[in-house]
């Protein structure tokens, strides 16, 4: 049982996170903040309903990352998805719309992929931390 006074022993290997950052062509790209999640959800929100509309699901999406798609597929989707990454690279990133789209396509792809890594593993980790915590939690409320 634990007292009243005392935090509540939370699992082994649970880790706080790491607020590490990475430099790319003259961006910071750090884990998002609550601002930017709320500034950027309507962007996300978009992305998302114009992936789902081509049929494309997210394993489809880590398969492309380790075999490049066709050409066709390339094409096909810049004039469609760079308008909606260029807002989710400026807010990621703290800079205005223009300086994305002003930036060599291969240093734009290299922020974006970097967003893309630290992102989705920081709200991976992130969602499963707060759920380990709060059972953890749940579970003390209940010795008591």
């Amino acid at each position: 049982m634990t007292p009243k006074d005392q935090t509540p022993e939370l699992p082994e290997g649970l880790v706080l996170l790491e607020r590490a950052e990475e430099v790319l062509p003259g961006w910071t790209v750090r884990p998002w903040t609550v601002d930017q999640l709320l500034r950027l959800s309507p962007h996300l929100e978009a992305l998302a309903k114009e992936l789902e509309a081509r049929g494309v699901a997210w394993e489809q999406l880590e398969a492309a990352l380790e075999q490049p798609p066709a050409l066709s597929q390339v094409f096909g989707g810049l004039g469609v998805f760079l308008p909606l990454l260029a807002p989710v690279a400026a807010i990621s990133c703290g800079k205005a719309a223009e300086e994305f789209g002003a930036l060599e396509l291969g240093d734009a792809w290299r922020v974006l992929l970097r967003i893309a890594a630290v992102n989705v593993h920081h709200l991976s980790a992130f969602f499963g931390q707060a759920v380990l915590e709060a059972a953890a939690l749940l579970a003390a409320a209940r010795t008591r």
